[in-house]
């Protein structure tokens, strides 16, 4: 039976990658693969070999960044869930493999495998990105394989999640008596980092720089207990940023020694995998019958929570209607709990360091901005409410008495609202954290006012320019973006994520020039005057960005009339 699982494994692998190349006979598909690897070429490999000696730092570099977007990541997971698309299986799957002599513990290797293959191309990306500054072949292999054991494991992880929290659900608190454990570990492990983090605040109430504040916050958490918690993770990633055999041994060893955990973890879960399989590959069947019935569908909403409705006028513009039905699904799928915690979060912190002195109000307030760039540029990576789920139901959307332009519109207003929502609510608690703090250096009040009132719509024109990027995207190349819940998510598929974002956002940079100028004349108009000037900026390149977008939107709507339900099929 493993043979049979492995010859179906390979077998579905090489005939996705032949529909992939059969693709590039297609023009567009054709540039812009074209276009992909002069991308590529000119940004990871013109230079590989030029600079050996910044092949460390860009390693060490790059391994922390992704080890602190994987620790947040997989604490957002512990606490809000994370999907089950690694747990559906076809409906062709369910017919032949459950009824079927095989194990629940081969179903799940079989699962695994597949989730291989994602993994694979994720660690080919970033094993070339890693590599610029060189290292040679042998190099490479040890930062590949330290690549791929992280990747797995934390693949598993996020696996292991999945199943915990769908035991919890399904059988309430029975359920949640029998995984009391992780979730146990989980709460000792966040209060193991507050409790560090609090007993050395005092370490960062100095007059510090950023720099020197981050170092500080980076050197806090190396102590204990903070340190045992986030051991787990220096193991996982230790393996790629080793250079030499005898310590990359050594740390290859202990990750391993990891990833078999999580193994035998994921694999002792078999009764919950399969219910939650059950239960995911019956969710994705709805889907599938609902496209080819041609009604509308999306998330699955719980019974309990189809009373919760917005009002919607009997009469109005159309495409009002569709920003309507995005609005109801994040209501109903409790999205909007994820949205707000960051500028919860936010808020909290302005009013608990309030009166503390030392610059904690401009600390806040460049965290709050730095966190507002990462949701500026990353956020259509996961707020997916717009033609990237409902071209899942084109046949639909081709019989609305509404242009092309006009359901594009729609649809790219719905999800530049939903990600521009913690984006404003964190620019308001940035601007209240400047506005309380008592220091010598306080940014003057018109300067404040003008950011208040030029940053939202610069803030709205930005997500609207972005999202038209990210729809086209879909609509252009459908056989290449991530539609609705279906295909690879998570850690195994940053890589084709890396490359679509990175086209994305080349994209926006270049979108932003005529802004940028027209901002730029702006204020040096009103130079003598920083807070007109600054608004007039803010304004004029707002509005300059969000006129790009309506002709990008306009020129996706005859994209929309031209393309056909069988593009989309994947």
């Amino acid at each position: 039976m493993i043979g049979a699982l492995w010859f179906l494994v390979r077998t579905s692998a090489r005939n996705r990658l032949r529909r992939q190349l059969l693709r590039l006979r297609q023009p567009r598909y054709a540039l812009a693969f074209g276009l992909g690897l002069v991308y590529f070429w000119f940004f990871f490999l013109r230079n590989a070999g030029g600079a050996r000696d910044a092949s460390a730092v860009t390693t060490t570099f790059v391994a922390g960044f992704l080890g602190v977007v994987v620790v947040g990541y997989l604490a957002w997971a512990w606490l809000f869930g994370t999907d089950r698309t690694a747990l559906a299986f076809t409906r062709a799957e369910v017919a032949l493999l459950f009824p079927a002599p095989v194990s629940r513990r081969v179903l799940i290797l079989y699962k695994l495998a597949n989730a291989q293959l994602g993994i694979l191309f994720s660690v080919l990306v970033w094993s070339v990105l890693m590599n610029r500054g060189g290292g040679g072949a042998v190099s490479s292999l040890m930062r590949g394989t330290g690549l791929w054991v992280a990747m797995t494991t934390f693949s598993l992880h996020r696996l292991g999640i999945g199943l915990l929290r769908s035991g919890v659900e399904e059988h309430g608190l029975s359920g949640a008596k029998r995984s009391w454990m992780p979730f146990a570990v989980f709460a000792s492990a966040v209060g193991a980092v507050a409790w560090t983090v609090w007993s050395h605040r005092v370490w960062l109430a100095g007059d510090l720089g950023l720099r020197a504040w981050v170092d500080t916050a980076r050197g806090i958490l190396d102590l204990p207990p903070a340190a045992y918690v986030l051991w787990p993770v220096r193991v996982a990633f230790a393996p790629i940023v080793e250079r030499d055999p005898g310590p990359w041994l050594a740390a290859l060893a202990q990750a391993l020694l990891l990833l078999a955990l999580h193994v035998w973890w994921v694999l002792g879960s078999d009764r919950a995998f399969e219910e939650a399989a059950a239960e995911a590959s019956e969710q994705q069947a709805k889907w599938v019958e609902q496209m080819r019935a041609r009604r509308a569908g999306g998330a699955v909403v719980r019974p309990a929570s189809r009373r919760r409705t917005l009002p919607l006028a009997a009469r109005g513009a159309p495409e009002v209607a569709l920003v309507w039905k995005h609005a109801l699904w994040l209501l109903r799928t409790h999205q909007l709990r994820g949205l707000v915690s960051l500028p919860v979060l936010a808020f909290i912190a302005v009013f608990g360091f309030l009166g503390r002195g030392d610059a904690i109000e401009t600390i806040i307030a460049t965290i709050a901005a730095v966190v507002i760039l990462v949701l500026l540029l990353f956020g259509p990576m996961t707020t997916r409410n717009d033609l990237r789920s409902d071209l899942l139901h084109l046949p639909m959307l081709k019989t609305l008495p509404m242009r092309g332009d006009v359901i594009v519109r729609a649809q790219v207003v719905s999800g530049a609202l939903t990600a521009a929502l913690p984006q404003l609510l964190l620019l308001a608690a940035a601007l209240l954290a400047l506005v309380l703090e008592s220091g010598e250096k306080r940014v003057p009040a018109p300067l404040l006012a003008a950011a208040a009132v030029g940053g939202p719509p610069l803030l709205l024109a930005l997500n609207i320019a972005n999202f038209s990027l990210h729809n086209g995207v879909a609509l252009l190349f459908p056989g290449w973006v991530r539609l609705g819940e279906r295909g690879p998510a998570g850690i195994e598929a940053t890589g084709q994520m890396m490359l679509i974002t990175g086209a994305t956002l080349l994209s926006l940079a270049l979108l932003l020039l005529l802004p940028a100028l027209v901002g730029a004349v702006a204020w040096f108009a009103f130079g003598p005057e920083p807070g007109t000037a600054l608004v007039t900026a803010l304004l004029g390149g707002g509005l300059m960005l969000a006129a790009e977008a309506w002709g990008l939107v306009r020129a996706l709507g005859i994209a929309f009339d031209r393309v056909e339900p069988m593009q989309v099929a994947q």
